[in-house]
């Protein structure tokens, strides 16, 4: 594999080598569209691996979309050849779905639970509004959804639109819902693993252990669940890599 690493870093300009190379420790680069970032984000995990001897199982790869997920997992493939262990990539709500299956039941949530889509939400929402006797022209589901998601991720409704008053007495409504179903949104999947987190830390630590890189891909995209869950993840080693 060692030849293999060095054949790619001399495939390298000057600065994506240097992006790769870099020494342990939080770590951003920054980069435009076209110049390589993906090819940089593969490669510090194939260097890690081939260089630096980490396992491949201590690597973790994350990105934003199941597209983008293939890809890296098509490149580091490429890069170590066949029958060399990859790091896991692939997007955040994969990787929460797979904690909270593994984890969920000590904060209540069934490891069975279902995952709702925009079309499962809107369809739950629509019902909701029914049960309100509210018409789709008054306020559409996916306008409440956008709305609940806001809420979700901590934003506060400004109360400018008159329909933001009942958009915070349904939040409640909507996560009803759900626990009812034994389902998780979304944004579900982003939450809950901070609150498994601050509510056993036992768990986080054993998760911790598990990973000595984090890698994000598109970090720019993060919301504020996303980053202080990749912030947590990479502790206490603080080997975070965002590109």
């Amino acid at each position: 594999m060692k030849k293999r690493l060095e054949s790619f870093l001399r495939s390298l300009n000057d600065a994506q080598r240097d992006a790769v190379t870099a020494a342990d420790g939080p770590a951003i680069v920054l980069a435009g569209a076209g110049s390589g970032k993906t090819r940089v984000l593969t490669g510090r995990a194939f260097y890690l691996i081939a260089q630096q001897e980490v396992n491949a199982n201590a690597v973790l790869v994350v990105t934003f979309t199941n597209k983008a997920a293939g890809e890296l997992q098509s490149r580091l493939r490429s890069y170590a050849g066949d029958g060399c262990e990859i790091p896991w990539a692939g997007t955040f709500h994969s990787y929460c779905a797979r904690l909270m299956r593994m984890y969920g039941a000590a904060i209540g949530v069934s490891r069975d639970f279902s995952i709702y889509d925009t079309d499962d939400t809107d369809q739950v929402l629509g019902e909701i509004l029914r049960d309100q006797r509210i018409s789709r022209d008054e306020l559409s589901p996916a306008t409440l959804r956008s709305w609940l998601s806001f809420m979700k991720n901590g934003g506060t409704l400004s109360g400018k639109h008159p329909f933001h008053r009942i958009a915070r007495e349904l939040l409640p409504v909507y996560n009803e819902r759900l626990r009812m179903a034994q389902a998780l949104d979304f944004d579900d999947l982003l939450r809950l693993p901070l609150d498994l987190f601050a509510a056993r830390p036992d768990i986080l630590e054993i998760v911790q252990r598990k990973y000595d890189h984090v890698l994000i891909d598109e970090f720019q995209d993060t919301n504020r669940h996303q980053y202080e869950f990749a912030r947590m993840l990479a502790a206490p080693q603080n080997n975070l890599y965002v590109v």
